[in-house]
């Protein structure tokens, strides 16, 4: 609702502010687990003498039909302050803000899923005896070659940024630990064919757990860091 002079006269608006667009906020390749989209609106060339802005709270708020894919709407924040762009000229500022949360389940069953399968699968070579070395390179670079693929498809639809998210720093250390089981191998043929099978056994238990471990730190690790 406007208020002034002229209450009944058409005034120009526009949107102001960095995240006036809610589509910065709320993309299906925005990486942030929670979002707001902000809109915020000032009558152009009126100051506060001549226009105020008021929210009609009867009209105002979400309707319940309206949704966003992959997002779940937790409510809708109204306010109208007083800005000044120019010394000693205020004008009144109408600002919108949809507050809403990821839902997770897509990156669960679609990227973290099979991420977890593809580095189970790796741990294999441990329980294969290390004479048996061509089994073990043949799954170790099954494994390599099916994460490389996995990181190409899902890297099609997350977008280029300067900073490491939570997937991102999951995907890059099952990474290091499939290549590593595939150090392993080598390392245990190695010991294997100059006849010294108790070390390469007993780098095979060792791996059996450590590598578990490492995969579970780094996912506490992951968790610290952005969505």
């Amino acid at each position: 609702m406007h208020r002034g002079r002229n209450p009944s006269e058409r005034t120009p608006w526009r949107p102001a502010g960095r995240n006036a667009d809610p589509s910065l906020a709320f993309g299906p390749r925005t990486r942030k687990s929670r979002s707001t989209a902000t809109i915020r609106i000032v009558a152009s060339g009126f100051t506060e003498d001549d226009i105020s802005l008021a929210f009609n709270e009867s009209l105002s708020g979400r309707r319940e039909l309206f949704s966003v894919a992959n997002w779940s709407i937790s409510g809708v924040e109204t306010d109208v302050s007083r800005v000044s762009f120019l010394e000693g000229v205020s004008y009144t500022r109408a600002r919108i803000a949809v507050r809403a949360s990821r839902i997770a389940r897509y990156y669960i069953w679609n990227a973290l899923v099979p991420l977890m399968m593809i580095v189970f699968m790796s741990w294999g070579v441990f329980w294969i005896s290390p004479s048996n070395l061509g089994p073990q390179i043949g799954l170790a670079a099954t494994s390599m070659l099916t994460l490389i693929a996995f990181r190409f498809a899902i890297g099609t639809n997350l977008p280029a940024i300067s900073y490491l998210t939570r997937m991102d720093v999951l995907i890059l250390l099952s990474t290091i630990l499939v290549y590593a089981s595939l150090v392993a191998v080598l390392t245990t043929a190695a010991y294997s064919r100059k006849g010294n099978h108790e070390r390469a056994k007993r780098i095979d238990r060792i791996s059996r757990w450590g590598f578990p471990l490492f995969f579970i730190a780094s996912g506490v690790v992951s968790m610290g860091l952005p969505t």
